[in-house]
């Protein structure tokens, strides 16, 4: 894999966590490795800093990182040199493409892709799980079967499908970096079009039908399904009633739909079906990722805290609210919202899904233009700060109440990410009210 690019120059845009990765196997390899990154420049001086890369046209290959945007000026002077452009992702898939499950997705990806690794898990295969969750997928052991949460950065120059893919759902994201929705939609849907042999989707999703139908991108049926009415929490496989999943630690409506995912792509990768005692264990055993409705202990025994800090879509928090409206209520619910501002058009699934009782506190830096976007709320309050905004909830509430951290952005703005932003939350509640 690494051997064509001994004693050749290579260059590096970007040295994050996955651009230090390739840098370190790349050296390894013997490529001679030059990097550049644009945070040691401000942006109207990117173009003059890559100036010294005025010989663009003798490497052997350019890798950008999945946080250059396309907009950057290293694609134009690739195309002008005709040098070409790829990245880690298609590195990784290049020798294991035919040994990947891949979830992608504008909200449920994490979740589905940690749900297929502990179920291959719990059936003893030979898992290695990383990429946009965590570890950089070249940093991953050898493995018979690779989980790979992949980004629509990622998935945009994607020149080779994995075997399996899971897509959890579609609505306009990250519109600051692809510029519009459509450019979105192509983006994050690149991924499905270079022959893979499973594409499992969510039929719920009207938008995602409606594009991959566009598209003609053909799906495979789900036999697992939801209950209904009084079997709305068991799991069925066609006519057969597998699992009660009040007995799972998996809440709320979005969840099940991850589930049904997981299950169908587990099956259509190794081609058999999960045995049900396998099934039944591994969801007795599946652990909810931290971040995404985890409950956070109040020392003072006054709230209920819960750290949604992964919620960093208007989608994401609305699925949040349903699950937490149906399960405690007769409870007050403080929301908190607000980081990144990405000019997002569409709050309409927030706008249907919170009440006029919920209190809204409010974040920079988008928190208040969210807001604006929730008409029928009829108390609010704008903190600067995490920290202000737990010590006046302390203050002004005095019945328990549920307090949900669910931005409905991204946190880059004022964290490094969210699980810095989930850090602060946490030591704010631990923090003393101050008198």
């Amino acid at each position: 894999m690494l051997e064509e690019y001994k004693n050749k120059p290579v260059l590096i845009i970007g040295y994050g966590r996955e651009g230090r990765t390739l840098f370190d196997l790349l050296t390894e390899a013997g490529a001679n490795v030059i990097v550049h990154d644009d945070k040691n420049f401000e942006p109207e001086t990117i173009p003059a800093a890559l100036a010294h890369l005025s010989n663009i046209h003798k490497f052997k290959t350019i890798f950008v990182s999945p946080s250059v945007k396309p907009t950057h000026p290293i694609f134009h002077m690739a195309a002008e040199t005709f040098t070409p452009i790829t990245t880690s992702t298609n590195l990784f898939l290049e020798t294991k493409a035919d040994k990947t499950i891949a979830v992608t997705g504008s909200k449920g990806k994490s979740t589905t892709a940690s749900l297929i690794a502990h179920i291959l898990k719990t059936m003893n295969y030979d898992v290695a799980f990383g990429g946009n969750i965590g570890t950089p997928l070249l940093s991953l052991p050898e493995a018979k079967i690779y989980v790979a949460e992949l980004s629509s950065y990622q998935n945009k120059y994607v020149t080779k499908s994995p075997k399996t893919i899971v897509v959890t759902s579609l609505f306009p994201d990250h519109l600051d970096y692809h510029g519009n929705e459509n450019n979105y939609y192509n983006d994050k849907l690149n991924l499905l079009q270079h022959n893979p042999q499973n594409i499992i989707v969510n039929h719920e999703d009207s938008n995602l039908v409606e594009q991959l139908n566009k598209r003609s991108i053909q799906t495979v049926d789900n036999p697992y399904h939801i209950g209904e009415e009084v079997h709305s929490n068991w799991l069925w496989y066609q006519n057969q009633k597998i699992f009660n999943l009040v007995f799972t630690e998996l809440r709320g409506a979005h969840n099940y739909s991850n589930l049904k995912l997981a299950l169908n792509a587990v099956e259509k990768h190794i081609n058999k079906q999960i045995p049900v005692h396998i099934l039944i264990e591994a969801l007795e055993t599946f652990t909810p990722l931290p971040h995404r409705m985890e409950s956070i202990e109040d020392p003072y025994r006054q709230h209920i805290f819960v750290d949604d800090t992964l919620a960093t879509t208007p989608q994401a928090t609305s699925a949040t609210l349903k699950t937490v409206y149906k399960q405690n209520p007769d409870l007050k619910v403080v929301l908190i919202l607000g980081g990144q501002d990405r000019n997002l058009p569409d709050y309409k699934s927030l706008q249907e899904t919170v009440t006029p009782e919920t209190f809204i506190i409010t974040l920079p830096n988008n928190g208040e233009t969210i807001l604006e976007q929730l008409p029928q709320i009829q108390n609010s309050y704008h903190a600067e700060t995490l920290d202000e905004a737990v010590q006046y909830v302390r203050k002004h509430f005095k019945q328990i109440t549920i307090v949900v951290l669910s931005p409905s952005a991204p946190s880059y703005d004022t964290h490094a990410n969210y699980e810095e932003k989930s850090a602060d939350f946490k030591q704010a509640i631990e923090r003393r009210l101050k008198e």
